[in-house]
């Protein structure tokens, strides 16, 4: 159960994200990630991923169809709504909700460190572990009290060498609530195993993204991440593998 206390609401609120272990050991929750990855393998065996834009660079997103909803009720069961309010300081019902997840490939390259859009609208993003998450199969490296930063990639870029940076490792069950303006980058997988996370958004109102046509695909598919199916795309993506230096120059001085 998510316990509300004031040392987790302290360090939420100072560091911009909290790992909870939720779902350890727990039957429901790993039946549903057993059918989670299933349905993950089935779509790779029955479709074309090579074709989509990030599968060169290693990352994909997973669009979760019915999985993201049946989540959401599983961790509101554990007392989430309750513990959200606390720690962020606002209500979920000033949230929609949407859910995604992440497909981390073998071999996949070290992403540039980024936030998950713009500081307006709020997002609390929070990334469940469906499977073990080790130091080998490219978890998420954050850098702990960025989210208060928002600042262009350029003057971030000129003083990462010497911010606080963190991987986090899950067991399968925990839970990594974080805000979408913590700087962070996934990191390469250098197993020989695909390494799925989910990430259930909640987008504060009111908004102009179009949640509607992404909320009515009730299947689970892999689409393009990052990088789209465009020439200009696998161009950018091209010279993000194998020019990255070339690459990091384009995105310093477009910032």
């Amino acid at each position: 159960m998510f316990q509300i206390n004031n040392i987790d609401k302290k360090f939420y609120l100072e560091n911009g994200y909290i790992l909870k272990d939720i779902f350890k050991n727990n039957p429901e929750f790993i039946s549903f990630s057993e059918r989670f990855r299933k349905e993950i393998n089935n779509f790779i065996a029955e479709n074309k991923i090579d074709k989509l834009g990030g599968y060169k660079s290693g990352n994909l997103n997973i669009y979760t169809g019915k999985f993201g909803n049946e989540l959401l009720l599983m961790i509101k069961e554990k007392g989430f709504s309750e513990y959200f309010n606390f720690i962020i300081n606002d209500k979920i019902e000033n949230y929609d909700f949407l859910a995604g997840g992440n497909l981390n490939l073998p071999n996949s390259k070290n992403q540039f460190f980024h936030t998950d859009g713009k500081s307006k609208p709020r997002m609390i993003i929070v990334n469940i572990a469906t499977s073990e998450i080790n130091l080998l199969n490219g978890p998420l490296q954050i850098i702990k009290k960025s989210h208060t930063t928002n600042i262009e990639y350029w003057k971030f870029a000129l003083k990462i060498l010497f911010l606080n940076k963190k991987k986090i490792t899950l067991d399968i069950g925990d839970v990594l609530i974080r805000e979408h303006t913590l700087w962070h980058r996934g990191t390469c997988n250098q197993s020989i195993n695909n390494r799925e996370m989910i990430g259930l958004m909640f987008i504060k109102k009111p908004h102009n993204l179009d949640l509607l046509n992404i909320k009515k695909e009730k299947e689970l598919s892999i689409k393009s991440n990052i990088f789209g199916n465009t020439r200009k795309e696998k161009f950018k993506e091209n010279l993000f593998i194998y020019f990255k230096s070339i690459f990091f120059v384009y995105k310093f001085f477009r910032s």
